[in-house]
């Protein structure tokens, strides 16, 4: 089953995914699919229905005017209208990646309402350096645009930065393969502008975590270039769970068959 919720300037496009007791609300990551999240049906797909959705311009979710960005408080209405038209009081999340920020945001929006969280290597709990903070001044956006027609600059760069070690080999070949495209760089610079405003306080999360026994579950791989598991402690440093890190042997594709063997091993033991 698939459907939309639409309001003002967005069409956001979630599929059905599962048949478990338990509603989940599930976003994937930059380049991926909602339907990716079919690699967990043989697993988390027997304890929740998971309820996946498109980013913007990725699959069929609709961004009609670019000048508005998606900020919390449009993820506050498209959440609200979607449990409303399914009568849905409590649910869990799970995000991927840029979509492991969307779910924190989520839970700092809902938090009495969440009643479990898995968690993909993601994206924003690591502090923003100064880098960061500057990627909404209007010559950052510029030379974003100049970038997505003339990459000969940046992969020069990262060349220069990978030959003196600054950038590792994996993340340098991460960096290429995202990069490779004028098609990728566009979907990149679109993606960044609509998700800019979504910024979750890690602090407040944590403290949810800890106030409302949220259970959390949260997997790295041990191999990713650009979420490494050492960002996991910006997390689960305060909080009162134990037990929530899951290291698996992959990089940064974690939506896949080896995860759902450990997801699968992990809800079988807790049964």
């Amino acid at each position: 089953m698939n459907g939309f919720v639409c309001w003002k300037n967005f069409n956001a496009h979630f599929v059905q995914i599962g048949n478990g007791a338990i509603p989940m609300l599930a976003f994937p990551g930059f380049h991926r699919k909602c339907t990716d999240f079919d690699a967990f049906k043989s697993s988390l797909g027997k304890q929740f229905t998971i309820y996946a959705f498109d980013l913007f311009y990725h699959g069929e979710s609709e961004q009609i005017d670019a000048n508005s960005p998606f900020d919390e408080n449009e993820l506050k209405t498209m959440v609200e209208l979607f449990c409303k038209t399914r009568s849905i009081n409590r649910f869990a999340l799970m995000g991927y990646s840029l979509g492991g920020k969307i779910a924190l945001s989520v839970l700092n929006l809902f938090p009495k309402q969440i009643s479990a969280m898995y968690l993909f290597a993601p994206y924003g709990l690591k502090p923003e350096r100064t880098v960061a903070r500057i990627e909404h001044w209007p010559i950052a956006v510029a030379l974003f645009h100049y970038f997505i027609k003339h990459p000969g600059p940046f992969f020069t760069a990262i060349r220069m930065l990978h030959g003196i070690g600054i950038i590792n080999t994996r993340k340098y070949e991460f960096l290429q393969h995202q990069m490779e495209s004028e098609q990728r760089r566009r979907l990149l610079f679109n993606t960044w502008q609509c998700y800019r405003l979504i910024k979750p306080d890690i602090a407040l999360a944590n403290s949810h975590f800890n106030t409302f026994e949220i259970n959390l579950k949260l997997f790295y791989g041990s191999l990713d270039p650009v979420e490494p598991p050492e960002h996991a402690h910006f997390l689960t440093d305060n909080l009162n769970q134990k037990d929530t890190l899951t290291i698996v042997p992959v990089s940064h594709n974690l939506i896949c068959e080896k995860t759902n063997q450990i997801l699968a091993k992990q809800l079988a033991a807790n049964s």
